[in-house]
């Protein structure tokens, strides 16, 4: 039970941070004097981070593969049907 938690609770972080980067990175496009150097960088880092988690559960007994991947998968679930329950809202707040 233990290596589901901890898989869950890894996959929730590690999604969550992605997220945070995406956001940092959208909003210092405006700052960077080279735009298109500066989304290759940050998209990279995000791809080593999920690649570095990804491999570290299923490699360790410790970690339940399965899980970590519900939980990267969970955050990605929740902001889109946050997205999707405003955009509602605004269309009948408009009629």
């Amino acid at each position: 039970m233990l290596p589901v938690i901890l898989g869950a609770i890894l996959g929730v972080v590690v999604s969550w941070i992605n997220f945070r980067l995406l956001l940092s990175a959208a909003e210092g496009v405006n700052k960077s004097k080279s735009v298109e150097a500066y989304v290759i960088l940050r998209n990279f880092i995000r791809l080593i981070l999920y690649a570095a988690v990804i491999i570290a559960s299923v490699m360790l007994d410790q970690i339940n593969a399965l899980a970590t991947g519900a939980g990267i998968l969970a955050v990605a679930l929740i902001y889109f049907i946050k997205h999707a329950n405003s955009k509602n809202n605004r269309k009948e707040n408009s009629d």
